[in-house]
C-alpha cells in the first residue's frame, strides 16, 4: 500500500519488518504518539516505503507454502 509502518518492538514483528518498519515499545504511549508524529516526516516515511519495496519481496505465497508442505512432510 505504499503505507510507512509502525509497529511492535517485540515478537516477530521487526523480523517480518525488517528495516521497513518503525519500531515501538506497545506499552509505551509517549513513543507511539512520538512516532506517528516523526514518520509523516518525508525524511523518514519515503525511506520506510522504499524499504518496504523491497522487504515484501522476500514474502511469497508460493515459497510459504513449499516451506509449509516441506515442514508437514519432515513430521509424518
Amino acid at each position: 500500500c505504499h503505507t510507512p509502518i509502525i509497529a511492535s518492538n517485540v515478537s516477530s514483528l521487526p523480523e517480518v519488518g525488517g528495516n521497513a518498519a518503525m519500531y515501538v515499545n506497545p506499552n509505551d504511549i509517549e513513543a507511539i504518539m512520538q512516532a506517528m508524529y516523526v514518520i509523516q516526516k518525508p525524511e523518514i516515511h519515503i525511506p520506510l516505503i522504499e524499504n518496504g519495496k523491497t522487504q515484501i519481496k522476500q514474502f511469497d505465497w508460493d515459497q510459504s507454502a513449499i516451506k509449509l508442505e516441506e515442514v508437514i512432510k519432515q513430521e509424518l
